[in-house]
């Protein structure tokens, strides 16, 4: 029961986390008479540091081998002997997809369909690469012994950062789909504990590796683009 409360604050927590940068303000972009617009703030130093601190959270419950861990785990085993869904495999990329199939329905996000899909492939990039290497370096055992590599869950990361990804397209238009897109990737990262897959360090890790990729992402784009666009179109040169 203990477990079972934890992890439903840890769904609200995590759920509630993609209005951490959002304010409301009258009109905006598909805004309608007397309704207020979210608008999800620019990306700045301050976007970092609650994934940052996720990371740290799963780092220390791993490494210090706490009892959280095991604790966590055996009463999900506990509560679903011989559970297996493959669910997991469908709902890390359902927040990533909804991006591209509301823009495709004629919702219009944030971003064009085509601009949208350079900060997904850049935060995929980076994330990806860095669950690989850490996965590498980093041997943690899977509660079930499987593999040595259980550290970051993956599944967790790819669920996280579809969801911050969901909110940056459409958390502007209502902070419902930032919660549905928060939602399905704490319920990704419960299964892959509840698939006897990882610990919680893993996930919780996972989760802090997923929002950091995308929030780099739409931090580091614009950059890219911007220095791009000075080299195409040099400032002119004033001759006398």
């Amino acid at each position: 029961m203990k477990t079972f409360i934890f992890l439903c604050c840890l769904v609200a927590a995590l759920a509630g986390r993609g209005g951490e940068f959002c304010v409301d303000i009258p009109g905006g972009m598909d805004s309608i008479p007397g309704k207020r617009n979210n608008v999800v703030r620019p990306i700045d130093a301050r976007s970092f540091i609650f994934p940052g601190a996720l990371i740290g959270a799963g780092a220390l419950l791993t490494f210090t081998k706490s009892d959280l861990d095991s604790l966590v785990q055996s009463e999900i085993q506990e509560a679903l002997p011989g559970f297996h869904s493959g669910v997991d495999n469908i709902l890390m990329v359902a927040p990533a997809v909804a991006v591209f199939g509301l823009n495709a329905a004629g919702v219009r996000g944030k971003h064009s369909i085509m601009r949208a899909a350079e900060y997904y492939i850049v935060a995929l990039l980076v994330s990806v690469g860095t669950s690989e290497i850490m996965k590498e370096v980093i041997h943690v055992q899977r509660p079930d012994g499987s593999n040595d590599q259980s550290f970051p869950s993956g599944h967790t990361i790819n669920a996280f950062m579809g969801a911050e990804f969901l909110h940056q397209e459409y958390g502007h238009r209502s902070g419902w789909y930032t919660a549905a897109g928060y939602t399905t990737a704490t319920a990704t990262g419960f299964l892959r504990m509840a698939n006897n897959k990882h610990w919680l360090g893993d996930v919780i890790a996972g989760a802090g590796i997923g929002i950091l990729s995308t929030r780099f992402s739409y931090w580091l784009v614009p950059r890219i683009n911007k220095a791009i666009r000075k080299e195409n179109h040099p400032a002119p040169v004033l001759k006398f």
